[in-house]
């Protein structure tokens, strides 16, 4: 499964946007992503997609590792 269409089914496709107009190659991407309650935002500029891994501030991950940090990120406070 792409790394896009991981992101859809965790997040929802409404809460997912995958800019490839900004990159200067076939390699990177902006993407943002809204938590399921809408009220958290992730964003990050430049992300490289190397083979299975995506990288953010050099730092790679895979998509289950980031959804992973992701939904941490987003829960935390919640209690």
């Amino acid at each position: 499964m792409s790394f896009e269409k991981m992101l859809y089914e965790e997040f929802g496709k409404e809460k997912v946007s995958i800019d490839y107009s900004t990159k200067d190659n076939e390699s990177i991407i902006t993407l943002r992503i809204i938590s399921k309650d809408g009220k958290k935002e992730f964003r990050a500029d430049g992300i490289r997609i190397i083979e299975d891994y995506l990288e953010i501030d050099r730092r790679k991950y895979t998509v289950k590792e980031l959804i992973m940090a992701l939904n941490v990120s987003f829960n935390k406070g919640k209690n």
